[in-house]
């Protein structure tokens, strides 16, 4: 038919990128990561659903601790200024690990705080610290209009899927909306080769020459 065209409106951007200096990062984090894993101390969070993911969410003193290696946050800096159209000023918030090495998954979630007493974060980050591709599981995103959707209809050539899962490398970096929900599934156990993965948020201050109290 002639006069036709075909357009995909409003996309969601995810970007995907892998850290050149994982081993570095590594070398910074992976022994204090051990460390906590094996003090069996850390709780799981409040609301969180899983089995028995180790995870220092909330655990602001610890996170300060393992985290406090500058090379690393300017290792993360590059790379989320890389991914922008323009120059941004950004603050890396709520750094915290996830060890993974007997299945554990986790529900379904996104990084929006409830409260509103809380400053918004607009982009959140995955990092992929340790990783097997022919092992552990990577994260599975959610179509966040999916139930809008049931009132519509997709053709089979619009290829359209409401759950997806990128293939993930050891060092992969995500950085996507902080609105998208997403989840781990449980996998196989890895007892002599944890999935460890450094998550945390982007709160934007500047974007080109826009400032915090315009975007």
């Amino acid at each position: 038919m002639r006069n036709h065209y075909k357009r995909t409106l409003f996309p969601i951007t995810l970007h995907h990128t892998n850290i050149r200096e994982n081993s570095i990062i590594q070398r910074e984090l992976l022994s204090n990561i051990q460390k906590c894993y094996e003090e069996k101390n850390l709780p799981i969070p409040d609301g969180w659903l899983t089995d028995n993911l180790t995870t220092s969410f909330d655990q602001d003193e610890l996170n300060h601790r393992v985290f406090e290696s500058e090379k690393v946050h300017n290792i993360y800096g590059k790379y989320v200024q890389s991914v922008f159209d323009k120059e941004v000023g950004f603050s890396l918030e709520d750094m915290w690990f996830n060890y993974y090495i007997n299945g554990e998954y986790q529900e379904e979630h996104h990084h929006i705080s409830p409260s509103p007493f809380i400053a918004p974060v607009q982009y959140s980050c995955i990092h992929y610290l340790k990783y097997d591709e022919e092992e552990h599981t990577s994260t599975t995103f959610h179509d966040p209009i999916e139930t809008l959707r049931a009132h519509s209809f997709e053709m089979d050539s619009n290829y359209y899927v409401d759950r997806w899962s990128p293939k993930i490398k050891e060092g992969d970096l995500l950085i996507f909306p902080s609105y998208l929900v997403h989840h781990v599934e449980k996998s196989k156990p890895t007892p002599n080769n944890p999935r460890i993965t450094v998550a945390f948020n982007l709160r934007l201050i500047s974007y080109g020459t826009e400032r915090k109290n315009q975007i």
